[in-house]
């Protein structure tokens, strides 16, 4: 059965809720890029003009700190104009904020994509700190590998090559200064999903594979199928 144009599925939930687990699954299924403001981050400050703004944007994401909307926007919108969208496309942690969320709003119209099916990763922060202090990253593309993945072992991303490396803002108190920071900001963004539609809430406190199943199946009810 053929899925809908061009699905945009968002992926949101604190840190350790395993957005990044789940997005490699839907990526490799539904063959759709991932937006990860991570890796843009990284891309958007290596190939960008401005060296004073790239340091300040590097010096947030060091420190756990939330870059502003402004720059939030200013990187998505770089991304999509560099990529190609017209098979869809998955978004990790974006958007964290009500005005990223009506800025994504105005993109789904400009890029003639689906609205979005939005994914909420509920996690307690004490599960949260435990995975991500067990978890490696890419220091390339950002995509995020559990001991149980046999790229975490080699110490390399099986995706793009780039070294997995353990994050410096994954130390616990960072990760719980984090975890408090994203769930304030979410909030906003769950009742802005929440009164358009399309919010799914999720217990990332499950299994990923059943996680997984669960978002394979409201995908199915809204006519989205895997290649």
């Amino acid at each position: 059965m053929e899925s809908l144009s061009r699905p945009l599925f968002v992926l949101l939930g604190p840190p350790g809720s395993g957005k990044g687990t789940q997005g490699k699954r839907l990526s490799q299924e539904f063959g759709l890029p991932i937006m990860s403001v991570g890796g843009m981050v990284r891309v958007f400050c290596d190939t960008h003009t401005d060296r004073m703004l790239c340091e300040e944007i590097r010096a947030r994401y060091e420190k756990g700190i939330p870059q502003p909307d402004e720059v939030v926007i200013t990187i998505v919108r770089d991304y999509l104009t560099k990529h190609d969208t017209s098979r869809g496309l998955i978004a990790d942690a974006f958007p964290l904020t009500l005005l990223e969320a009506e800025a994504l709003t105005d993109m789904v119209a400009e890029y003639a994509l689906d609205a979005p099916l939005v994914f909420f990763l509920s996690i307690d922060i004490d599960t949260a700190t435990e995975r991500i202090s067990h978890r490696k990253v890419c220091s390339e593309c950002s995509r995020t590998f559990t001991p149980s993945e046999a790229a975490y072992s080699a110490g390399i991303c099986d995706a793009c090559g780039g070294a997995l490396i353990i994050r410096p803002d994954d130390h616990p108190d960072i990760v719980r200064h984090r975890f408090e920071e994203y769930h304030t900001r979410l909030e906003e963004v769950r009742e802005y999903y929440e009164k358009r539609g399309g919010l799914h809430m999720l217990d990332a406190t499950a299994p990923s594979e059943q996680v997984y199943v669960t978002i394979l199946e409201i995908c199915a009810q809204k006519g989205y199928y895997p290649q």
